[in-house]
């Protein structure tokens, strides 16, 4: 077994890397805040960040970025998990109906939703079973 190939080392390397990332990014944040900003503007009230200023917008940042990613991703993932649930238990009830209990969901589903052609696709996809 190699040595990289234990859990432990590839926590260790991917603690390296996200470290190594979180000190690249904070260097670039102090150098751009400390060089590059004051350049652009002359009534600028410098403040000089430091090291650990800058690793903390560069920590906050990222939390804030991929939270809201994975918040909209996550809902999108639910939002379809349970469309298909309620298409499957929609199903699964339509599917024990007598031909007069069709009929008249059928009629109830015209007069309420007022959706004809929609009911029609429906009541065959029904009575197919898929």
């Amino acid at each position: 077994m190699s040595l990289t190939s234990t859990r432990t080392a590839r926590a260790v390397i991917y603690f390296c890397c996200i470290g190594g990332l979180l000190v690249f990014n904070s260097l670039v944040v102090m150098f751009l805040w400390n060089h590059v900003i004051p350049t652009l503007s002359v009534s600028f009230n410098h403040y000089h960040l430091n090291f650990l200023e800058g690793a903390g917008i560069s920590a906050f940042t990222y939390v804030i970025v991929f939270a809201v990613r994975y918040g909209i991703q996550d809902r999108k993932k639910v939002g379809e998990s349970e469309r298909q649930r309620e298409h499957s238990a929609m199903r699964e009830r339509c599917s024990h109906l007598t031909p007069e209990q069709r009929e008249a969901l059928k009629h109830e589903l015209i007069t309420t939703c007022g959706c004809k052609e929609e009911n029609e696709r429906v009541n065959v996809e029904v009575r197919s079973g898929s």
